[in-house]
């Protein structure tokens, strides 16, 4: 019987996988990624995107351009605020780029 969920296992490229099972169901698809800097589209099967939806677009973005630059461990968000000003429709493009890392939420 399948549960509808898989393993999270590393990758070739990383012990990071490339995309969340979660982020896969939705329809997140990877369009280009660098040292740094991820794209990432979601074309909605059903109208206006849910705010959910869309906080998952950006959230995914973001993790995945930390994990993309070399010997830095990448963590969870601290906090991650969405203001909505009208309706998401059609195809959605997310960009998460890294401006600046460091080990700790305090400078050393």
């Amino acid at each position: 019987m399948n549960d509808g969920l898989k393993a999270v296992k590393p990758t070739e490229t990383g012990p990071y996988p490339d995309a969340a099972p979660f982020t896969e169901w939705i329809g997140i698809t990877s369009v280009s990624s660098g040292q740094g800097v991820v794209c990432l589209r979601l074309v909605q099967r059903c109208g206006v995107a849910h705010g959910g939806v869309l906080a998952t677009l950006l959230d995914s973005a973001m993790a995945r351009a930390a994990c993309t630059r070399q010997g830095v461990e990448p963590r969870g968000a601290i906090d991650l605020h969405v203001q909505f000003i009208q309706p998401a429709e059609g195809t959605l493009t997310a960009t998460g780029r890294v401006v600046h890392s460091q080990l700790g939420l305090l400078p050393r």
